[in-house]
């Protein structure tokens, strides 16, 4: 039996509490448009540029926007914690940025005298997960898919596509990250192992990116202890070619 997990039962993600990811699932991030690619240090804005970028594309924009102040930008990918750091400065987030990278719940959240900040939070961009498995949807015998219609999650499948089913475990802590909504909907690049790679014949640990469908099931594993463990279905299209 399915149990409704609502973002209001996952709180912020304590300091010790990082666990090692087996799987991400990363968000792709439109730096064209304004709302998720500034950030202030020291007086200055910097801003990234101008692209669409998967995560660890936009980590690396995000740091060379930054390193004429001499600070970096860097992640890691076991639990997608994202660090900035250089001399003390003040940091500033006037748009999103701060969000999506697990730093500020709310736009304009200013730091002084910081050296480093890190992400308090599982940054909504990039989801680890404990584990990842998948497997391919036949569109042809399945006529009939239920979407999550909460947000602007429902999607069609059309043209020469592949549709495959997402199976992820992640804590309460990372679950609250994807009820957010950013790997919910727009392309995505889902990784079981190290590599960005598309998975093939000769990279059997690599990855798939699509455009998300919807997320058709989040049911608890564990819902008793700190971190809970949730299990989270959601499907993802693909081009063929």
């Amino acid at each position: 039996m399915t149990t409704a997990i609502t973002p209001s039962e996952v709180v912020q993600t304590p300091v010790d509490s990082w666990r090692r990811a087996h799987g991400l699932i990363m968000g792709w991030v439109d730096t064209g448009l304004p709302g998720y690619r500034t950030v202030s240090i020291g007086g200055t804005t910097y801003t990234v540029t101008a692209g669409y970028h998967r995560w660890d594309d936009y980590i690396d924009e995000l740091d060379t926007a930054i390193t004429a102040s001499g600070w970096n930008a860097s992640w890691d990918d076991g639990t997608g914690r994202v660090t900035l750091s250089g001399s003390s400065s003040t940091v500033a987030f006037a748009d999103r940025l701060g969000w999506l990278i697990g730093v500020a719940r709310e736009p304009t959240l200013t730091l002084t005298s910081q050296a480093s900040v890190q992400s308090t939070f599982v940054p909504p961009g990039c989801i680890p997960c404990l584990g990842v498995t998948w497997d391919e949807v036949d569109i042809q015998r399945d006529r009939e898919v239920l979407y999550d219609r909460s947000r602007r999650q429902q999607g069609y499948v059309f043209g020469g596509s592949r549709v495959w089913r997402i199976r992820a475990t992640v804590t309460r802590y990372a679950l609250e990250a994807l009820l957010s909504g950013w790997v919910l909907r727009g392309k995505v690049t889902i990784r079981q192992g190290p590599t960005s790679t598309a998975i093939s014949g000769s990279v059997e640990d690599g990855a798939i990116t699509g455009h998300v469908l919807g997320l058709t099931d989040v049911s608890w594993i564990d819902a008793e202890s700190l971190q809970g463990l949730a299990s989270v279905s959601m499907l993802v299209t693909t081009t063929t070619t």
